[in-house]
């Protein structure tokens, strides 16, 4: 008996095969040849849309009528009856007599529903999802052995496996013809290629943008027609579902460049990993950004000469009043010296900030020492702290020599001390310190004020980002744009430490200055790259 079983296990499994993961035809060949291997006429297999509902059902030879198929009788078995019981325990389930049972319920009178007899149940899924109940009948009672059990669980973990292959290559298959149709007539190009940037296809957008047609398109390389590099084309480890994105220039048949903003997106279709990559043209964008950055460079510095004459202005004026008789004279000019200061420090960080995004060096670096920078920073904006009826406190350690622009540090430090003031309470404190460990210096200013909300922490250095929250103070968000691109122009790191509640510390460091080499060792290092250049030339 063992050997028959698996004879007709094996004959089970050529069959399923043979379906070609059609999944009607699958079940259909389960039901009839598991009937066959254990010697019954009755049967069926019961699928399900969710474990409310009846999906489909396959009878067992000859009894495979459309009466047989009745949903509502075969739901009243899921609901009340033995396909209940094997879809809710998940295992199988034998009913010795149909005729004393429970688990077998009144039913309409059908030739597929025996009477009397005995009845077995099995389910089959992948997991905790249940695709189905594989019912057999037989009018014998106690008719299904162990042996035969044994039999039928080894027909459900081969069956459930048959069905979770043609379900998901259904679903695939589905997906891919919705995928087809979007691609077809997406308004945007699309370009598909294999994952080593083969084109295999390109819809009818992408055939307009490049001026090629399809048929040309496919089986070039993209590299060819678009001016990628190779780190660009390098796909290997893109996960299947995720996307990157990139700017560069296209060429179209004329040779014109389009300046492409590309996204890439590694896809499984038709059973394949595939590469699409969405092209969009940014040519008006572009020009925006340039018209505004000369726009704004150009305001920049038309601001520049006035609040210039301003300053200078308002400074003779306070020189010559600081002993008038009136001291509210004086103290108001010294107010708008320190506003013109501070307007003069956001116009020279605004233009900074252009510059270093364009990739131009403006450091002037010096050797220098940072305690009388963190000093200057200090004393230009102790006023405001006193107006806020806040505390300085210093504690700064003896700091070797570092290379630095002197004024860019200034401001990075008054940004960060004037940053804290805002965003601190009226009596509040505020904390810089500076220290060295590793030839690394760290300057760090601590705050009492609010916090910053953890989600914001990384975003709070990009340009025209700025911290909300009820009571904040307004601005547009440059302060701490700046000091990014200028303690990254100085080969150093800046981060804000908060945890959302207790104040916000932020850090930031500048590398030590190395030791001048001794002259002797200079001349021992030349002479050592001369005996080496020496000795190259010998061996050639």
């Amino acid at each position: 008996m063992i050997d028959k079983h698996h004879k007709f296990l094996y004959h089970i499994a050529k069959s399923l095969h043979q379906q070609q993961l059609d999944i009607d035809r699958t079940l259909q060949v389960l039901v009839s040849g598991t009937g066959q291997a254990i010697a019954v006429e009755q049967g069926c297999l019961i699928t399900f849309e969710d474990h409310n509902t009846v999906d489909n059902v396959y009878i067992l030879g000859a009894a495979d009528t459309p009466e047989n198929r009745n949903r509502e009788m075969w739901g009243k078995l899921l609901k009340h009856g033995l396909v209940g019981y094997v879809y809710h325990s998940d295992r199988i389930v034998v009913v010795r007599n149909i005729q004393t049972d429970p688990r077998w319920p009144e039913l309409p009178e059908a030739p597929i529903v025996p009477l009397s007899g005995s009845a077995v149940g099995l389910p089959l899924g992948r997991g905790k999802q249940i695709y189905g109940v594989l019912m057999f009948f037989h009018p014998q009672v106690d008719f299904f052995t162990k042996q035969q059990q044994d039999f039928l669980k080894e027909v459900g973990e081969m069956a459930s496996a048959s069905i979770a292959n043609a379900r998901d290559l259904r679903a695939a298959r589905t997906n891919d013809i919705r995928y087809q149709s979007v691609f077809e007539h997406a308004p945007v190009p699309i370009v598909l290629t294999d994952t080593d940037g083969m084109i295999e296809d390109a819809n009818q957008q992408a055939s307009i943008y490049l001026g090629f047609s399809r048929k040309v398109l496919i089986g070039v390389p993209i590299g060819d027609i678009n001016n990628f590099s190779g780190e660009e084309l390098n796909m290997e480890n893109l996960p299947v579902g995720e996307e990157k994105s990139f700017r560069t220039t296209i060429y179209d048949i004329d040779g014109k460049g389009i300046p492409t903003l590309v996204r890439i997106r590694h896809l499984r279709l038709d059973g394949r990993n595939v590469l699409e990559w969405l092209l969009q043209d940014i040519s008006i964008q572009i020009e925006l950004e340039d018209l505004r950055r000369d726009l704004t460079a150009m305001v920049y510095h038309d601001l520049r000469g006035p609040l210039s004459n301003m300053h200078v202005s308002v400074h003779k004026l306070a020189d010559l009043v600081q002993k008038h008789e009136n001291p509210a004279v004086f103290k108001m000019l010294q107010l708008g010296l320190r506003s013109t200061q501070r307007m003069q420090r956001m116009i020279d960080s605004l233009l900074d900030i252009q510059r270093m995004e364009e990739g131009n060096t403006i450091l002037n670096r010096q050797p220098a020492e940072m305690h009388p920078v963190l000093l200057d920073a200090i004393q230009l904006v102790q006023p405001l702290a006193h107006e806020a009826q806040q505390t300085l406190e210093m504690d700064i350690s003896r700091l070797p020599l570092t290379l630095l622009d002197a004024d860019m540090i200034t401001r990075v430090v008054i940004n960060l001390v004037e940053n804290a003031i805002k965003f601190t309470p009226d009596g509040g404190k505020i904390y810089l310190s500076a220290s060295i460990k590793k030839d690394i210096i760290t300057v760090a200013v601590k705050d009492t004020g609010p916090g910053i909300a953890k989600e914001l922490v990384g975003q709070i250095f990009d340009k025209f980002n700025r911290v909300n929250h009820i009571g904040a103070p307004k601005g547009v968000g440059l302060g701490l744009a700046f000091c990014r691109l200028a303690i990254e122009a100085h080969d150093g790191e800046i981060w804000v430490e908060s945890d959302g509640e207790t104040g916000s510390v932020f850090k930031f460091t500048l590398p030590v200055m190395p030791p001048p080499e001794k002259d002797g060792q200079a001349a021992e290092n030349q002479a050592d790259g001369e005996s080496g250049t020496q000795a190259m030339a010998a061996s050639a």
